[in-house]
């Protein structure tokens, strides 16, 4: 007898191969049988007849740890309505834990870090809190080593010394035997611009003891952009381990043209061993905070740093000679969340401009300056172009690079990016619109089992004897992405049923009242 089984379902089992008619057995939270089984027995049984069923997705690049989403709404129902089952925290050099003096100042960037009371210090103590919390889907996390640097040297912009190093190193080493995944770097982040080659290989023969990988957030996206890949492409050389880029992006019409060059880059290093993926979301827009926007040397020291500088007269002028460079980029900006400074919201930045007869640049400075230096902007700033090569590139794979939410949250008239609550469901349609060799199979792998192989997890992304249970029951035919950018709350169509570690976590329309999610650590 089972605990369920999900009877006459279309398996596309994430391998990549071709999909197949059987009923799947389920018994302790895995898979215990594949076949046949109109003889057998279960407490529950679902009649997937005419539907799809495959292993749940995976949120490479989540960020329900920067936002603290993960506090405020662990059921991740956003997630699950779209078929995700596990999300990878952690990314941008920025993680939960460890915290050298149990303070999340590294996340001040993101959100209110007042609004957290911590009760742990290792990455270890932090899975621990997760667990006793239970959340929706499965959590594991990379460690940041942004935080761990920023905790160091107490925020000053500076080479690390030796002991320094040394005593970062330890706390590396530690997280990853309490089950981190590997170590992610923000080097388009102020903070971690000091951040060299010989630092990273140091804290990289570390991640290589344990079998993990490297994060990375290019160091620069705009002026730089295939400078910054080819400096990520020199790691891989040297340490001859696996690398995930987040967010991968040639921001800005002008840098367009150089995605498909990258491509080849990555293609070239990749030819003998795939170390390097990226992860993309397939969207036009992108989110930021308006530190991004700023000249990276203003905000250097933080926002003590940052206030200081924009009140200075000739740093005043030079911050606004910099900004004109990027007029066209952030002009149409539209300011999604502004802090208390909430009547910002939903206005661009031209219309602000407008409105108080400022300039675009003195109106972002100001901005900045009213909000305290949190106010996040949605921009234009994708070609559609290179998303539709990154869709297929052999090496892509799919991040929401966003946190947890639900659709209650329209209640408080925030605004929030449509991938949210739709990003997988976009890209499994624009997959297979791209072209006839574009099957739903390939499209299928490349949130499974491709990211499950990547990150190091242990039988998870597959349907096959002894896997857990986290699967996806899903009409193709009735996909939809509904979230746009007039009204990105709105869950999608077609996921029919998502089952968590074995468990009904969504089922007919209905997000269980339990939490199934499980921390993963690895090994």
């Amino acid at each position: 007898m089972f605990d369920l089984i999900i009877k006459k379902a279309t398996v596309i089992n994430g391998k990549n191969e071709k999909p197949f008619v059987a009923d799947v057995g389920i018994n302790n939270g895995q898979i215990a049988e594949i076949g046949n089984l109109k003889n057998q027995t279960a407490t529950k049984d679902i009649n997937a007849e005419n539907l799809v069923l495959c292993p749940g997705f995976i949120d490479i690049n989540n960020t329900a740890d920067h936002n603290f989403t993960i506090f405020s709404y662990p059921e991740a129902e956003n997630l699950i309505r779209q078929g995700v089952t596990t999300v990878v925290l952690g990314n941008y050099g920025a993680s939960l834990a460890p915290l050298i003096k149990v303070s999340l100042a590294n996340f001040s960037k993101w959100t209110n870090v007042d609004k957290i009371n911590i009760d742990w210090q290792t990455i270890g103590e932090m899975f621990d809190f997760l667990e006793n919390k239970k959340i929706g889907v499965n959590v594991s996390s990379l460690v940041g080593w942004g935080n761990i640097r920023n905790d160091l040297t107490e925020g000053e912009f500076r080479p690390l010394t030796k002991e320094e190093l040394e005593k970062g190193k330890f706390l590396v080493e530690k997280s990853l035997k309490e089950g981190a995944l590997g170590v992610s770097f923000g080097l388009g982040y102020a903070q971690e611009k000091m951040v060299g080659f010989s630092e990273i290989e140091k804290v990289a023969e570390i991640v290589k003891k344990y079998n993990g990988y490297l994060g990375f957030y290019l160091r620069d996206e705009e002026k730089n952009f295939l400078k910054s890949l080819e400096e990520i492409i020199e790691i891989v050389k040297t340490t001859q381990l696996p690398v995930e880029i987040n967010r991968f992006q040639a921001k800005g019409e002008k840098n367009y043209p150089f995605f498909e060059e990258a491509l080849k880059l990555i293609k070239k290093t990749n030819r003998n061993k795939k170390l390097i993926h990226f992860d993309f979301s397939p969207y036009e827009y992108s989110s930021e905070d308006i530190f991004q926007v700023l000249p990276e040397w203003v905000t250097i020291g933080g926002r003590t740093a940052f206030f200081r500088n924009i009140r200075d007269n000739d740093y005043r002028k030079k911050i606004l000679e910099e900004l004109s460079e990027k007029r066209d980029i952030y002009k149409k900006a539209i300011i999604v969340d502004a802090n208390k400074c909430w009547w910002f919201n939903n206005l661009s930045i031209e219309e602000i401009a407008n409105n108080f007869e400022f300039s675009i640049e003195e109106t972002i400075l100001e901005i900045a300056e009213l909000c305290e230096g949190r106010a996040t902007l949605l921009v234009k700033n994708i070609s559609f172009d290179n998303i539709k090569l990154a869709l297929t590139n052999p090496y892509s794979l799919i991040g929401s690079d966003n946190g947890f939410l639900n659709i209650e949250e329209l209640e408080k008239k925030t605004w929030i990016h449509p991938a949210v609550f739709s990003a997988f469901i976009r890209f499994l349609k624009l997959f297979i619109q791209e072209g006839k060799r574009n099957s739903l199979e390939k499209a299928i792998n490349k949130i499974t089992y491709q990211p499950a192989l990547k990150i190091g997890l242990k039988k998870r992304g597959l349907i096959d004897k002894g896997y857990w249970a986290d699967l996806v029951l899903f009409n193709p035919k009735e996909l939809k992405d509904l979230a746009d950018m007039k009204n990105p709350f709105q869950y999608p169509l077609g996921i029919k049923t998502v089952i968590i570690n074995g468990n009904l976590s969504y089922h007919k329309g209905i997000l269980s009242s339990q939490r199934y999610g499980k921390v993963i650590r690895r090994n």
